[in-house]
């Protein structure tokens, strides 16, 4: 197994190793919804979600998609 494989792994079980990042997964199984809906339902924060948003992007377990101001 090369470096960059074994990097990537790395970066995907650190990103599934947070309790909120797992809920916000659970939470877009079904399909895309608002950070706003996400950050209610999980009580949280807007910058909070968007922080472990961007984490789970960055692991290629998501994507976004902005529509006027709402990202999704």
């Amino acid at each position: 197994m090369d470096g960059s494989m074994l990097d990537g792994l790395e970066k995907l079980f650190l990103a599934l190793s947070d309790k909120t990042r797992l809920r916000l997964l659970a939470l877009m199984v079904d399909g895309e919804v608002s950070v706003g809906y996400l950050a209610d339902t999980l009580g949280e924060s807007q910058p909070k979600i968007s922080r472990h948003l961007a984490y789970l992007r960055s692991a290629e377990l998501v994507s976004t998609r902005r529509d006027g101001k709402w990202v999704y």
